[in-house]
């Protein structure tokens, strides 16, 4: 996968496929999954976009440093890599964590940004204890102390016992997420608001 370095350093990994004429479509993955996350949809979507996955920063094929990652970082991330690939204006899609990613875009970029499609997301998901508790539960036991509680979490257990070899991928994608890259990321969803307005000690 081709690699774009950002102003911090952070190496971002990232795949364009489809129509090079086409609008540009900019998909932005959850927290513990990469780029891959989209496979089931792309064959649809390459039809109409121009499609730009990216693992995000802490995931997959890219850099995963210490410390939290601010909001802002994961969106300036997106920014700086739509100007690597000369994406002047795009629609956003993003699960989770990259919906509130998007939503960032969609604030604080918005001459950058045609449409959102938000799924499973919110500007502010959880809380600072419950992202807390699950930090510890990383950094004591790694991914794998996660791991069960997050399927569980993710799929109902009737798809779970329908469609084995598609929770088996995302846990194995879940799985592969460096603990470093986990850990920075859930620093990002406890708040969607900007520093001024927002008590939360994470900011």
């Amino acid at each position: 996968m081709p690699v774009h370095t950002t102003d911090d350093g952070c190496r971002l990994s990232y795949v364009m496929s489809g129509h090079h004429e086409a609008p540009a479509l900019v998909l932005s993955n959850s927290l513990g999954t990469n780029h891959r996350l989209w496979d089931g949809q792309l064959d649809r979507l390459e039809r109409l976009f121009r499609v730009l996955r990216y693992d995000t920063r802490g995931h997959g094929d890219s850099g995963a440093p210490a410390g939290d990652y601010s909001l802002s970082r994961l969106g300036r991330d997106v920014l700086s890599l739509m100007d690597h690939v000369a994406i002047t204006r795009a629609h956003i899609g993003g699960i989770s964590l990259g919906g509130i990613t998007a939503l960032w875009l969609a604030v604080h970029a918005p001459d950058r940004v045609d449409r959102l499609v938000l799924a499973n997301t919110a500007a502010r998901i959880g809380s600072t204890e419950s992202w807390g508790e699950r930090m510890q539960l990383v950094t004591n036991g790694g991914i794998a102390a996660i791991a069960d509680a997050t399927m569980e979490r993710w799929f109902t257990r009737r798809f779970r016992e329908a469609q084995p070899a598609t929770v088996a991928g995302i846990r194995a994608m879940l799985l592969a997420v460096p603990a470093t890259g986990y850990l920075g990321c859930c620093a990002t969803p406890t708040c969607g608001l900007e520093p001024a307005r927002c008590a939360c000690p994470r900011w």
